[in-house]
């Protein structure tokens, strides 16, 4: 089966666009498309924010207000954010507000995804993957986007409706992974996360992504995980800086949850809120990594892995949680740099879900 049939990935609910052309014209071509995913992404979002942080969407729309002189200096992005609100019906600040969730729900509280990245020593192929732990509302508002741009790679990526940068990978072989973490801080003088994701996976290499973001930052704390042909790192960004973490001596594995590992980053930005599950399953893969080989097999069992429940690895929907407690594992996506493609599923890993393949029409 192709990947793209009538606007939709292979048999699933998720939608798949493709665009091209000017910054402006990808925006008209995403919110056109993905109006209906926009508006329900909206929604999603605005009951978070005042469910998990009490911050009402005018709040929210004023706090993005407050990147628009920053946006002004990249035009591209905020064309491309501009042609999302036009194509979908919808106002600028809807859709800022939509990019820089990080920076309004996630700066005292995060939880969820683990990332790894690891060769396989028999092919030397670098293989980067992780679950994508989110709130279950988001999945009707999630879709795949395939972009072509002038000067730079083809992007393959998964992401909410109206946002323009998230997990994914670039026809160079460049993959990249996200796991928010709390900072209590944000700049307003350096891009958001997913903005800085989006100029990363734009970049050709690990090492010319290591570089942008030595020089450039990020608003808030996250980690980027990230591989390309030749290598692999965890890249750990925050408004004062970044730290580069290697992968492991004796396992040849970098994993990352959702606290920081270097410790000149971790005293700048504790991490000591009690109901994270960050600290568990960063020992748990740790202790599976041990004696595993790299590959979409290796990956998914390690990614699938439920002990510690509920603190597990492979995290399963809580009931009667309300904000980011909501938080579980939506969707799975390993990537093979060399091959450029990917394996995806939706739903828990643990659960043996139907699995796709990912790559560029």
């Amino acid at each position: 089966m192709e990947t793209v049939a009538s606007g939709r990935f292979y048999d699933t609910h998720l939608p798949y666009v493709k665009l091209s052309g000017t910054p402006l014209e990808i925006g008209l071509g995403h919110g056109t498309f993905a109006k209906a995913q926009i508006v329900k992404a909206i929604e999603v979002y605005s009951t978070l924010y005042k469910e998990s942080k009490n911050v009402s969407w005018d709040e929210a729309r004023r706090r993005a207000a407050e990147y628009l002189p920053l946006l002004e200096k990249h035009p591209d992005i905020l064309d491309e954010l501009r042609g999302i609100a036009q194509g979908s019906g919808t106002d600028l600040l809807d859709i800022v507000a939509l990019n820089v969730r990080s920076e309004i729900t996630m700066v005292d509280i995060s939880d969820g995804c683990t990332s790894l990245a690891q060769v396989e020593s028999s092919t030397g192929d670098v293989y980067v993957g992780q679950n994508w732990d989110w709130i279950p509302e988001v999945d009707a508002a999630t879709l795949w986007i395939e972009l072509e741009q002038v000067g730079k790679p083809k992007l393959l990526f998964l992401a909410e409706a109206g946002i323009i940068g998230k997990y994914g990978f670039n026809s160079e072989g460049l993959a990249i992974m996200l796991n928010a973490i709390s900072s209590n801080e944000v700049s307003y003088d350096k891009l958001p996360i997913h903005f800085t994701l989006r100029k990363c996976l734009e970049q050709e290499s690990v090492e010319k992504t290591v570089d942008y973001l030595e020089s450039n930052g990020c608003a808030s704390c996250a980690n980027l995980l990230m591989g390309d042909v030749n290598s692999y790192c965890s890249v750990e960004v925050s408004p004062r800086g970044i730290a580069i973490i290697k992968p492991d001596d004796d396992t040849g594995v970098v994993s990352h949850t959702n606290h920081l590992l270097d410790e000149t980053l971790s005293k700048e930005f504790p991490c000591d809120t009690p109901i994270l599950s960050s600290f568990a399953r960063y020992d748990r893969i740790k202790e599976l990594n041990v004696g595993s080989e790299g590959g979409f097999k290796s990956f998914r069992s390690r990614l699938g892995d439920i002990a510690n429940a509920p603190k597990s690895i492979c995290k399963y929907p809580e009931e009667g949680v309300t904000g980011l407690a909501k938080c579980c594992t939506l969707y799975t996506i390993i990537v093979n740099t060399k091959t450029k493609e990917a394996n995806f599923s939706h739903g828990r890993p643990h659960d043996n879900p139907k699995e796709y393949r990912v790559s560029f029409s």
